[in-house]
C-alpha cells in the first residue's frame, strides 16, 4: 500500500485521488524507491516577529512622533488644568478626570509595542 504525499493516509494502488484530502495520488514506478525528503534548506524559514516601541512600524511614527504626541498631550493637560483652576466646583474635577483618562488611553496606544519586522 502506498501513502498520500500530502496527508500520509494509506492508499490502495488503484486509487488516483486520496480519499482523505483529495490530493492526486502519485504512485511510484515499480522499483523506484521512496521519494526524496525535503532538507532544511528547502523549507522557507519563518522568522519570529519583532516588536519595538522605538523603531517605527507600519502604523507608528517612531520615536520622534511618539515623543511629539506625548508633549502635545502633556501641553493640552497643562492647558486644561490652567483654564479650570479658576473655576470651582465638582464639574472641574470631572473635566480634569475625563481628560486624564482620555490622555492615558491615547498615550497607551501611542507607546504600545508594535510589530516592526
Amino acid at each position: 500500500m502506498d501513502t498520500c504525499s500530502a496527508c500520509g493516509a494509506r492508499l490502495k494502488p488503484e486509487l488516483t485521488w486520496c480519499w482523505q484530502c483529495f490530493a492526486p495520488a502519485r504512485h511510484p514506478a515499480p522499483g523506484a524507491g521512496p521519494p526524496p525528503r525535503a532538507t532544511q534548506d528547502d523549507l522557507d524559514p519563518d522568522p519570529s516577529p519583532q516588536y519595538s516601541r522605538w523603531r517605527s512600524g507600519p502604523t507608528t511614527f517612531g520615536p520622534v512622533g511618539r515623543i511629539s504626541i506625548t508633549v502635545v498631550v502633556a501641553f493640552i493637560g497643562w492647558l486644561v488644568f490652567y483654564v479650570f483652576r479658576f473655576v470651582d466646583g465638582p464639574l472641574v474635577i470631572a473635566d480634569v478626570a475625563v481628560y486624564a483618562v482620555a490622555a492615558f488611553f491615547v498615550l497607551r496606544h501611542v507607546w504600545r509595542r508594535d510589530r516592526v519586522a
